[in-house]
C-alpha cells in the first residue's frame, strides 16, 4: 500500500507547486451524446463512510466546488460508454460489462473488506487513501487485459474523493489544511462491486449503479 510520504509526492509534486480547478472536457467534443459513462467501483455499504467523508469535505469546503453530487466510492478501472452495440474503441456492449461482471464475481462474490488510511491529493482533487485487499489486484488485472485500461497512463490509489478545487492552491497551505483534518480514527467498512455510471454531460453528478 501507499505510504503518505509516497502520495503527498502528488503526481511530481504538481505544476508549479499548486493544485488547480479541476476543468471538464469539452462536452459535445467526448462523450457525444452518450447517455452514460462507467467505472467499475467498489461502493461502500455502511452509512458511516458518507458521515465520515461529510465531516472532511466540511473542513475543505471554502475550497471545494459546489454540487459535487458523487456518492463515496472506490474506483478500480475504467469501463467507458455502455451500448447495445459496442462500435469504438471507449465503447462496451451491455452483454460484455454482464458477462464482465460474472466473471470478476467468480473471482470473489462477496463483500469487500476496505480501511480507510490519510489524507492526500490529486492535482485536481483531495481524496482519503483506502487500503484494499488482494482480491482487487486480480479484478483489476482481468479488467485491464479486457478493457485495454494500459491507454488510461496512471497509478492505481484505491481513494474516495472529497470533491474537486475550485480555487487555484499552493501546496504549502494544502498540505497544512490537510494534516489539520487528518486526526479522524481509521474507518473499516464493507464494499460491494459494482458498475456504476453517471451522466457525462453534468458537472460531478451522482452516480447509478448500472449492473
Amino acid at each position: 500500500m501507499l505510504e503518505r510520504t509516497d502520495c503527498l509526492h502528488w503526481q511530481r509534486r504538481l505544476v508549479e507547486g499548486q493544485v488547480t480547478p479541476w476543468r471538464p472536457q469539452p462536452t459535445a467534443a467526448w462523450h457525444q451524446g452518450r447517455r452514460w459513462f462507467a467505472v467499475w467501483a467498489l461502493v461502500p455499504r455502511e452509512p458511516a463512510v458518507a458521515a465520515y467523508l461529510a465531516r472532511l469535505q466540511a473542513g475543505l469546503a471554502p475550497w471545494l466546488a459546489p454540487h459535487y453530487r458523487r456518492q463515496a466510492h472506490v474506483t478500480l478501472a475504467v469501463a467507458g460508454f455502455p451500448a447495445r452495440c459496442a462500435h469504438h474503441a471507449d465503447e462496451r456492449s451491455w452483454a460484455q460489462l454482464r458477462q464482465q461482471m460474472q466473471q470478476l464475481k467468480r473471482l470473489n462474490n462477496a463483500p469487500v473488506l476496505c480501511r480507510t488510511r490519510h489524507l492526500s491529493s490529486f492535482a485536481h482533487a483531495p481524496f482519503v487513501a483506502v487500503e484494499v485487499p488482494e482480491v482487487v489486484s486480480q479484478w483489476r488485472t482481468q479488467l485491464k487485459a479486457q478493457h485495454s485500461e494500459a491507454a488510461h497512463q496512471f497509478r492505481f490509489t484505491p481513494h474516495l474523493t472529497l470533491g474537486v478545487y475550485r480555487y487555484r492552491l499552493p501546496i504549502a497551505a494544502l498540505e497544512r489544511r490537510l494534516q489539520a483534518l487528518d486526526s479522524q480514527a481509521p474507518l473499516s467498512f464493507m464494499t460491494d462491486l459494482a458498475l456504476m455510471g453517471y451522466r457525462p454531460g453534468q458537472f460531478c453528478g451522482p452516480l447509478t449503479r448500472l449492473v
